[in-house]
Parts: C-alpha cells; structure tokens; sequence
C-alpha cells in the first residue's frame, strides 16, 4: 500500500490521563523533498520525538507559542508527539518552561528512554509513553487545579478570568501569579489562545463569524490576524496553501 506523502494521526489518551495529555499525535513527510508549513498557536506544550532515516532520535520539548511562526519539515521525517495539557506539563515534566517564552529546547539524548523500535507506528509509541506516564502519575493531586483547566478546556477559554475565579473558589489574582510562574503567560493571555485555535475549527467549516464570547466581528478579526498574520477570509481561502493546521494538521 503506498504511502501519503503526508500523514498525520491524533489518538486519545488512556482515559487516566485525560486530565493531564490533549492528544498523542504523529505527523510524517513520506517524500524525498523538505516542505515549508506555518504553525499556529494551539495552547499546547508538546514533547515531540523525531526520527529520520536510521539516524537516533531526538526529542524537544515545544513550549506554548504566541505568534505564528514558520516550520522546514525534513524528507523523509516522522514526528511523534505528546500534546500536553498544562496541568500535565506541570504534573509531568522538570523543566520550567516559564523560562522558555515560545523556543524549543531540545532534550537529552535518550530522553525516557524511547528508541527506534517505540516509533515503529502510532501503537508502539502510545502504548510506551502511556506506560511511561503511568508510572510517573502524581500521587498528590491537586483538584482545585484540576477542576479550573478542566473548565479552561471544555470552554475553549470562552470564559473570563472572573468567572474561572468564581467558579474554582480561588483569587483572580492568585491564578494569574500561579499561570506567570509555571507557564510564563497569564490566564487571559493563555485562554486568548485557545479560544483562537478554537476559531480555526470553525474556519475550516466555513464560519467568518465569531462562535465563541467575542465582544464583535472586529475583535474576532483582529485577534485571527494576531496569531496568523492573515483575516478570517485570507485565511480560510489559503486553507490548501502552507498551513498545516488546516492540511495535514486537525483542530478541535
């Protein structure tokens, strides 16, 4: 069976990690030419494990990015990523990425020990970081936490900084001094973000007009060309151009 020049796969997590990993993914470029593409800010941090030919892999760990940014993806390469929550970034991973602004940072060698043979398909690599996840799994749990970026997510960042304060019992400002420290953003700054990426779905579907808590058509207009570059309409009709969320790349 021949292969997409393209490939790119999202599986869910385990439901035990629900709270902590968005999605495992996998993304390939099957040809013999490096292809230029365009990024958008998606609110994830990613782990991402790169093999290319029978070279040893290497890992980084992709912090949240603020601002569209070009990306050479290699012939012959296959991506295989952790899209993490940041409740899982915290939870999960010693590095500070408050530190970070949007840069990679590449990870050691051998990082949790994932080799060639892990990045055989999407199977071997999901059910070896879910192991690997599993096993680090936090013992203290806090739920206050817990319960706001669950709220965070499942609004797609609709929801005021006010009202995520109200509703998870803890100061606004509190919050915003914990999301500066952990995560180098602020909680508005962050749910900005998500609810973009949020905007992209709806895009892709054909929507100009805002369908999340946009004050009007023009906030919606200004924040797309924020982190795009491009109006809702440009856009939407560069769709099968360099931008991988909306070839290769899926949004929720």
């Amino acid at each position: 069976m021949k292969k997409e020049d393209f490939e790119y796969t999202e599986i869910q997590p385990d439901a035990r990690l629900a709270d902590f990993v968005e999605i495992f993914w996998m993304n390939a470029n099957n040809t013999e030419n490096d292809k230029e593409f365009t990024l958008f800010p998606d609110g994830g941090i990613d782990i991402i494990f790169t093999i290319r030919n029978n070279e040893p892999v290497f890992a980084c760990l992709n912090n949240i990015d603020r601002k569209p940014k070009d990306y050479l993806f290699t012939a012959n390469t296959m991506l295989y990523g952790i899209r993490f929550t940041l409740f899982g970034a915290e939870s999960f991973l010693n590095y500070n990425v408050a530190n970070m602004d949007d840069s990679t940072f590449q990870l050691p060698l051998g990082f949790w020990d994932i080799n060639n043979d892990d990045l055989r398909n999407t199977d071997t690599f999901t059910k070896k970081i879910t192991e690997i996840l599993l096993n680090f799994y936090p013992s203290n749990i806090d739920e206050r936490k817990r319960h706001l970026f669950q709220l965070i997510y499942s609004t797609a960042g609709s929801l005021t900084v006010k009202e995520l304060s109200e509703k998870v019992c803890w100061s606004s400002r509190q919050i915003n001094r914990y999301f500066n420290h952990y995560f180098g953003i602020s909680l508005k700054s962050y749910c900005t973000i998500l609810r973009f990426w949020k905007s992209v779905s709806h895009l892709k579907e054909g929507e100009y007009r805002p369908q999340l808590n946009y004050a009007d058509q023009a906030h919606f207009i200004k924040e797309v060309k924020h982190f795009t570059n491009l109006t809702p309409t440009q856009l939407s009709k560069r769709k099968n151009d360099r931008f991988i969320q909306f070839s290769t790349f899926s949004s929720k």
